[in-house]
């Protein structure tokens, strides 16, 4: 008789190596094939986290797959739906629709039912936040990004927020994740200029870096110095395509979202910039997407190219396309797709700001 623990466990091991997946994974039969040592490293994570193959010190280990069953019930639950959709958004082109209808209705399930175990977690933990929920919660985060369909995923951004300030807030990051000082802060700090000006009340009367403070910040960002200690001998070309794409994505995101909100001028020297950093950034992604393991830690400079190439040709427009599909279908994940009606929608608009194409939250942007 099998337990919820067993599926569990037939998804590590789905993550784990190149599986023949059955039916309740949402696959077929047939293998996938994989030339990733099963051994080293999940294949999940391989397939879906390049920066272990080109950073200088990383330490790889297998998915503890005994320690399953120590797992909270709704990380066990969400781990399985994590497994199928993955699985989903992998599968060839003409599988049939009601297997299709079948699998997704399954991968639900196993949702819903992470999110009731994690109600009845939260119910009883004391004082509300414990690094255990916040993990638990960050795991059906996942779910909803890796699905994309999902609309409550931003009461689960809020609430690990909100856990994150009850256990003394985020002291340190990671140095592994991207462009920390860059596209974290920086964005950041856009981002609250794009509050202020849509609500001039809630100033806090604190002093705010410009818009023309935070083009300087981008300018002087150097590629070269971010990627010393991060990049060995044989990856320094990537490094730097991840650094300098990073670069021009958030010039061309600072410049589109803060002239949507009239927050920066229309100037003669901010349109050379702006053109400048969309020819850079389309010839670095195109360089760079045509490195397998870099795929997926380029989406949101992809997305950003794909909301400036409204401007410019439909082949620029088509590249953005085809890239997000191949994203989906590489990454196991909807938020691609997601990502490219968006832009479809706003390139047949007629209408040209930033806040015409993402005219809502989206959880690419969060």
């Amino acid at each position: 008789m099998r337990t919820e623990t067993c599926t569990a466990v037939k998804a590590a091991y789905y993550c784990k190596s190149s599986p023949h997946v059955r039916s309740e994974l949402g696959g077929t039969s047939r293998p996938l094939k994989s030339n990733l040592n099963p051994l080293d490293i999940t294949w999940v994570y391989q397939t879906a986290s390049p920066l272990h193959r080109i950073a200088e010190n990383c330490e790889q280990k297998p998915f503890p797959v005994a320690l399953i069953h120590y797992f909270p019930t709704s990380v066990r639950h969400a781990f399985v739906s994590i497994a199928m959709t993955h699985r989903l958004y992998q599968l060839p082109e003409g599988t049939p629709r009601d297997f299709l209808i079948k699998a997704r209705s399954r991968n639900y399930q196993y949702r819903g039912m992470a999110l009731q175990a994690l109600n009845e977690e939260i119910s009883s933990e004391e004082g509300g936040a414990s690094h255990r929920l916040v993990t638990s919660t960050i795991t059906i985060l996942t779910v909803d990004l890796l699905l994309s369909t999902v609309v409550d995923w931003r009461h689960h951004y809020n609430a690990i927020v909100a856990m994150v300030k009850l256990l003394g807030g985020l002291k340190t990051m990671h140095r592994t994740i991207p462009f920390t000082r860059l596209t974290l802060v920086t964005i950041i700090a856009i981002n609250e200029l794009r509050q202020q000006a849509a609500n001039p009340a809630a100033n806090t009367g604190t002093r705010q870096p410009t818009a023309s403070d935070l083009l300087e910040q981008i300018h002087d960002f150097s590629p070269g110095d971010w990627i010393k200690g991060k990049a060995t001998a044989t990856s320094k070309r990537e490094w730097l395509l991840i650094g300098s794409a990073y670069q021009s994505a958030v010039a061309l995101y600072c410049i589109m979202s803060l002239q949507s909100l009239s927050i920066l001028p229309s100037a003669l020297y901010i349109t050379a910039m702006d053109a400048a950093h969309y020819e850079r950034l389309i010839q670095l992604l195109k360089q760079a997407l045509s490195i397998p393991h870099l795929r997926n830690c380029l989406m949101w400079p992809l997305i950003v190219l794909g909301a400036r190439a409204v401007y410019e040709s439909a082949d620029d427009r088509e590249f953005v396309d085809e890239q997000l599909k191949e994203l989906s279908r590489v990454g196991g994940t909807a938020l691609p797709l997601t990502a490219e009606a968006a832009l479809k929608r706003f390139w047949a608009s007629g209408k040209t700001g930033w806040d015409d194409c993402f005219d809502k939250p989206y959880i690419f942007l969060a």
